[in-house]
């Protein structure tokens, strides 16, 4: 796994310097302006704004904003970039490389898992989102996740796994709801 995660990370740098654009550069673009808003309006993260609301406020009713939320804090360090927003989509699309191996371990065996988290590892709509500036591979994240700690509960039975797994799953559901 330690060649794994690296290689899956490295992967996900092609084109992680170009501007928005390709497929759903339209939602890549918008996710980028909330989080650009939420750093210029104060981090308020319960009112996401867009920038084509016309003469409106341009507030969104959308997914819950924790994506973007996370971004405009980095945005506060490092500047708006669009490397900002695609470096942390790598980041928890790798961290989801991990869960996999992780669940699939536990589940299966050694083999199986390293088989399991090269593969998704190197798909290439994986690769492609993995880098996307979109919420998409946090969501994915705490999926994963939230089956890995909700089974650990099963088999542990530590109510810290299950508020983890509570957790996670609340996220992974909150982040796609349109």
């Amino acid at each position: 796994i330690y060649y794994i995660l690296p290689a899956a990370f490295i992967t996900r740098l092609f084109h992680i310097t170009y501007p928005v654009s390709g497929w759903h550069s339209w939602r890549q673009s918008d996710t980028a302006s909330i989080a650009r808003n939420f750093m210029e309006s104060g981090h308020n993260i319960l009112y996401p704004q867009i920038n084509w609301g016309g003469s409106g406020t341009g507030f969104v009713e959308s997914e819950f904003q924790l994506y973007t939320f996370l971004v405009s804090l980095l945005y506060e360090i490092f500047g708006v970039q669009d490397i900002t927003g695609r470096l942390l989509s790598a980041v928890f699309s790798v961290m989801t490389v991990y869960g996999i191996y992780l669940l699939v371990r536990k589940l299966m065996d050694e083999r199986t898992a390293l088989w399991s988290a090269s593969i998704y590892a190197i798909l290439p709509l994986n690769i492609f989102y993995g880098r996307a500036f979109m919420p998409d591979a946090l969501m994915l994240m705490c999926s994963v996740y939230a089956v890995y700690f909700f089974s650990e509960w099963l088999d542990k039975n530590k109510i810290n796994y299950f508020v983890i797994a509570w957790l996670f799953t609340s996220a992974a559901i909150l982040l796609k709801l349109p």
